[in-house]
C-alpha cells in the first residue's frame, strides 16, 4: 500500500477528554497517515455498549474495508451481555449481528471474505472462558481456554493462536485450530494485548 494511501484505525473509549481503555461509550476512529486527527468514526449502535476489540475484514485491501467489532453491557445485574457488530464505510454507526455471548474482548480474521477458504473470524468470549469461531456455511465451534481471555491474535501462516489471559497473566500459543502448545509469562506484568511480526515472534 502507497504511504499516501496508507490509513489506519485505532480504538478509542471516550468518557471525558482522557482516553480509556474502558467506558460506558466507544468509538472506532479512522485516522488518515500522518494525522493526528480522525477523518471518520464509527459509533456503537446503543448507548451503554462498549467496543472491546476491532478488526479489518480486509487488512491487505487497497482504500477502505469494512471492520468488525465486539461489544459488551452490563444489564441490571452486573453481568455482561456480548455482541458482535459489523461497520461499514459511509455508515456512521455499526450494525449489531443479533448474536449473543459473555463479555467480549479481542477479534480476529482467520480469512479474509473473498478468498479461496471460507470467511472465517475469532472472538474472545470470557464467560466460556475462550474463543468463539465463526466460520462461513458452517457450525460454530470453540476453544475452551479457561482464565481470563482477553486478547488474541493469529500469526501469518493462520496456524497458530496466542492468546493473552489478564488472569493468569501469561500468553498461551495453541495450533490453530487445535492443541495448547507454550505458555508465555512475561513475570511480573500484567498481560491484556499481544502480537506477531510476520516471522510469527511473540511480543
Amino acid at each position: 500500500m502507497a504511504p499516501s494511501t496508507l490509513r489506519w484505525t485505532v480504538l478509542e473509549m471516550f468518557t471525558s477528554p482522557t482516553i480509556r481503555i474502558y467506558g460506558p461509550t466507544g468509538f472506532i476512529a479512522l485516522y488518515p497517515s500522518g494525522s493526528a486527527s480522525p477523518t471518520y468514526t464509527w459509533s456503537a449502535p446503543s448507548s451503554g455498549e462498549t467496543i472491546s476489540g476491532i478488526a479489518l475484514l480486509n487488512p491487505t485491501q487497497q482504500g477502505e474495508t469494512s471492520i468488525y467489532a465486539l461489544e459488551f453491557s452490563l444489564d441490571s445485574s452486573g453481568f455482561a451481555i456480548g455482541g458482535s457488530l459489523s461497520c461499514y464505510p459511509g455508515y456512521p454507526t455499526c450494525v449489531s449481528f443479533g448474536n449473543s455471548s459473555g463479555e467480549t474482548g479481542g477479534i480476529a480474521v482467520a480469512q479474509s471474505p473473498g478468498g479461496s477458504s471460507p470467511f472465517q473470524w475469532l472472538a474472545v468470549d470470557q464467560y466460556v472462558p475462550g474463543v468463539d469461531i465463526f466460520t462461513q456455511g458452517q457450525p460454530n465451534s470453540q476453544i475452551v481456554t479457561g482464565g481470563l481471555p482477553e486478547f488474541i491474535t493469529l500469526n501469518s501462516a493462520g496456524d497458530k493462536l496466542y492468546v493473552a489471559d489478564g488472569f493468569r497473566e501469561h500468553v498461551v500459543e495453541y495450533s490453530y485450530p487445535g492443541e495448547q502448545l507454550n505458555t508465555f509469562t512475561p513475570g511480573g506484568a500484567s498481560v491484556h494485548g499481544v502480537a506477531t511480526s510476520p516471522a510469527g515472534t511473540f511480543h
